[in-house]
């Protein structure tokens, strides 16, 4: 979980850095390919998402990226599979 955590950790963090990054240039939205910023987007998929965000460091790097990562191009995508009783 550890590793887990540092990474949506740094995710977090990149998100927040191109926010500034953007801002800065003036930029209010991703686009990709856009030459102005010339940031590749980021895609990241998190399977048995209630394991993860069992973990509070966790979940709250990965709220962070949910609410501000589209629009600095990081996208996230959130999996979890449930159990069918017979």
């Amino acid at each position: 979980m550890d590793t887990t955590r540092a990474l949506f950790q740094s995710l977090a963090a990149e998100t927040a850095a191109r926010s500034t990054q953007l801002a800065e240039l003036g930029i209010g939205r991703f686009v990709a390919g856009d030459p102005r910023h010339g940031l590749p987007a980021i895609t990241v998929t998190v399977e048995e998402a209630a394991t993860v965000i069992a973990d509070n460091t966790t979940r709250a790097a990965i709220e962070h990226v949910a609410r501000e990562g589209r629009k600095n191009g990081v996208f996230l995508s959130v999996a979890n599979a449930s159990r069918v009783r017979a």
